[in-house]
């Protein structure tokens, strides 16, 4: 049990971390070409040797295409960071954090909840307003995770982390 709550706060941790990152450019300032190499220079950032930023890429306004099966469209927009974090050997907690462009941020984060078991990130839910989608139109940075496992309504079985 504890695992779970320190993975969690791993993952908080790291979260907050990136928005820190983020929020400290001096002024807002309109999306320019630096804009794509300040976002990718969150590409192989490391933070307590356990969580790591393995993509951070320039979405520009428009859509995003997750899978072949889930695009998000009517997006602005925002920078696109990719990570995982390992607090323990058979761990694999997967998250994105979306980072709107300095003149569309409102200054605040916040995150989707998963709902149930999770096992997904909250990239869209079918025009409703708590998922990762909305709340970046809506200027917040914002973040999702996958909390460590993919659902299949079978991972618990497995997992020694649950008690």
């Amino acid at each position: 049990m504890m695992l779970k709550f320190a993975s969690f706060f791993v993952s908080a941790a790291m979260l907050a971390c990136v928005v820190a990152i983020a929020a400290q450019q001096p002024d807002p300032k309109p999306a320019a070409s630096g804009s794509s190499a300040e976002c990718s220079a969150l590409t192989g950032r490391t933070f307590d040797n356990t969580s790591s930023i393995v993509d951070s890429t320039l979405v520009t306004s428009g859509a995003l295409r997750i899978s072949d099966t889930v695009t998000v469209s009517n997006l602005p927009a925002f920078c696109r960071v990719q990570g995982v974090s390992k607090p323990s050997a058979d761990s694999d907690i997967r998250f994105e954090v979306w980072l709107p462009q300095p003149t569309g941020w409102n200054r605040k984060f916040l995150s989707t909840g998963e709902g149930g078991f999770a096992g997904q990130l909250n990239y869209q839910r079918n025009g409703l307003d708590s998922a990762m989608d909305e709340l970046l139109r809506r200027g917040y940075a914002t973040a999702s995770t996958d909390t460590g496992h993919v659902s299949t309504g079978q991972w618990s079985r497995s997992s020694p982390h649950i008690d």
